[in-house]
């Protein structure tokens, strides 16, 4: 009788997405994947710079671009990379960056077709009407190529713009990646970590660049979606790129040693202390540490 391995046999890999608005450093914190190895890395934005990757550290020599957004050739991609694996090329990372524009791209492939079909019926359309069920058609598509790359024996990384989103109800605001709301309940059902990238300005601050401290939240708060499977991320990440969200969830680091979180709170400390007129090395009171949101001001 085959012995079937258990889940303490099998090797873990991480599932995630980045999202937030441009600029918040989204491509950057996936790209660091490449300090461990080769990241196949889907560039639906074409947002990828060897310079900016270079002055983080970044071996871009690791990172193999990926531009075809065709959904067959997406499709094809998946089944190259399921056969790299198997003949034992080492792949550390594939990443989708973003699937918003991914989302669009699938539209705009699907949508010509559609406009023909609706017109041969004899009813009007402009080219550029996205019916109902050309959203349900993308939104397949999307979960198709997730389910694929899903099964793929690799690190997962996605990054999605973000969108707000209204309650027609009761008005209520949410603050979500940039998909259709039927793919983010399903992306996020297969997601292990939904980091929401965000900056918090500390203009004195000599060893911030341009006096920005780039963070990440990883718990649900607010109107903010986010997720820590594991519920050893800080629930106010700095800097999340995934080399430091692995060292998390392997357990290499954690937010009581971690030294850039150590930094944040002792910024905060002395923010605080400056409001309140105390000395800079008298502690404040904890809800002002790094680990608490910065106030919701967004949206």
């Amino acid at each position: 009788m085959t012995e079937r391995p258990t889940l303490d046999d099998m090797q873990q890999y991480y599932r995630g997405i980045y999202f937030g608005d441009p600029g918040l450093g989204k491509s950057t914190a996936i790209a660091a994947a490449a300090r461990f190895g080769r990241v196949v890395y889907i560039d639906a934005d074409r947002g990828l710079k060897a310079k900016a990757l270079r002055r983080h550290g970044i071996p871009v020599e690791n990172i193999e671009p990926y531009f075809d957004l065709d959904f067959a050739a997406m499709e094809e991609l998946q089944r190259e990379l399921a056969m790299r694996l198997a003949d034992g090329e080492d792949i550390f990372a594939v990443a989708w960056d973003t699937t918003t524009k991914t989302a669009e791209a699938f539209t705009a492939e699907i949508l010509p077709g559609s406009v023909e079909k609706t017109r041969k019926l004899g009813k009007e359309r402009e080219k550029y009407d996205i019916y109902l069920e050309d959203r349900g058609t993308v939104v397949n598509m999307m979960q198709e190529i997730l389910r694929k790359l899903h099964g793929l024996d690799v690190h997962l990384l996605l990054g999605a713009h973000q969108r707000r989103d209204v309650d027609k109800d009761d008005g209520s605001v949410m603050i979500r990646p940039a998909m259709s709301p039927s793919t983010i309940t399903g992306f996020a059902g297969w997601m292990d970590f939904i980091v929401h990238m965000r900056t918090t300005e500390f203009a004195n601050d000599p060893t911030l660049e341009e006096g920005l401290e780039f963070t990440g939240l990883t718990r649900p708060r607010g109107k903010f979606m986010a997720k820590d499977r594991f519920g050893l991320l800080p629930p106010v990440m700095v800097n999340p790129s995934f080399d430091r969200v692995l060292g998390y969830l392997e357990e290499d680091l954690d937010r009581i040693t971690d030294p850039l979180q150590i930094a944040a709170r002792k910024r905060r400390e002395e923010v605080a202390a400056a409001k309140e007129g105390k000395p800079k090395d008298e502690p404040v009171a904890e809800t002002d540490q790094a680990d608490e949101p910065e106030p919701e001001d967004e949206g």
